[in-house]
């Protein structure tokens, strides 16, 4: 799905930003061979990370000095809701950005 193609350019920097850190997560903490989904579900953008570990994410309290531990911080400050599923062969951990129109922030570049 491309979200140009969508009129959705608005919506590409912080769906990036997102996948990236749900892809990161899964390559350093699930360590299995991931899928990766976007799609629209009537007002709502909705991605989706698949991996093969049952773990759930958990947010850290990182501090100033930490390279690391932010990215669902992160996450949570750029779409509309994040969650996990689990599944029989793992755990989907998934993010939405809404598509209302007036769920659109006034301004500048959607989502940021």
């Amino acid at each position: 799905m491309s979200l140009g193609a969508h009129d959705l350019q608005g919506l590409e920097r912080p769906v990036c930003l997102v996948a990236s850190e749900l892809c990161t997560n899964a390559v350093l903490h699930a360590q299995t061979p991931f899928t990766v989904s976007l799609e629209s579900r009537n007002d709502l953008l909705l991605i989706e990370v698949i991996d093969g570990c049952s773990s759930r994410p958990e947010s850290l309290a990182a501090t100033v000095a930490d390279n690391n531990g932010r990215g669902l911080l992160i996450v949570e400050s750029l779409c509309t809701a994040w969650g996990v599923w689990l599944r029989r062969d793992g755990k989907s951990v998934w993010a939405s950005f809404s598509l209302a129109p007036e769920d659109e922030p006034g301004g500048g570049v959607y989502g940021w």
